[in-house]
């Protein structure tokens, strides 16, 4: 059977059963086992375990100061994301089992154009009311290996900490951008 009836089937069965039945949620594990956690689930898997999940998430905060005013680089989603489209947010990725923080930054490289060399965790939120579910963003300052091949096009730039666009990811805006802003400052001794 290819995977295309083995899906049809299994819809088969779980269609008519009560999703808060013990059979309903036993057919729904033995699916749930066959994915492979180390490969990437794909939009709407990742959703919908999020929606049912608690997540945890890397955000990676880069500031430079340009003549006397502070800046943090952001990116764009793009606007068919289901999550925040259209919206700015530090670049940021949800761990996948398995991983450590190095991994996710290494993975963050393709977002930012080029490799983080170093990061330092400052803090975390919790994001209770995200779109996909809840979970914890680890926020970290990061250091590029070159700054020179930073990704700056439509999608990916920098903006003044006192003037993000108004269409910025609040959990970002509110408290990411702020919380690694205050240990920032601190460290320059501002």
């Amino acid at each position: 059977m290819d995977n295309s009836n083995e899906v049809q089937a299994a819809l088969a069965v779980i269609g008519g059963m009560d999703p808060a039945s013990d059979e309903f949620k036993k057919v729904l594990a033995q699916m749930l086992v066959r994915i492979d956690p180390h490969k990437p689930f794909g939009t709407p898997l990742f959703n919908a375990i999020a929606r049912v999940s608690v997540g945890m998430s890397f955000e990676g905060v880069l500031f430079r100061l340009l003549g006397g005013k502070l800046e943090v680089y952001l990116r764009q989603r793009s606007q068919d994301e289901t999550a925040f489209p259209g919206e700015w947010h530090v670049p940021g990725s949800f761990f996948r089992p398995g991983e450590k923080a190095r991994d996710v930054a290494d993975r963050l490289a393709s977002e930012f154009g080029t490799g983080i060399s170093h990061f330092t965790w400052v803090g975390q939120t919790p994001f209770p009311e995200d779109e996909r579910g809840s979970g914890m963003s680890q926020i970290h300052l990061v250091e590029m290996w070159r700054d020179d091949n930073l990704r700056l096009d439509d999608h990916h730039g920098w903006f003044w900490v006192e003037e993000l666009p108004a269409a910025t990811v609040h959990s970002h805006r509110d408290f990411v951008i702020p919380i690694a802003l205050e240990v920032f400052r601190r460290r320059r001794g501002r």
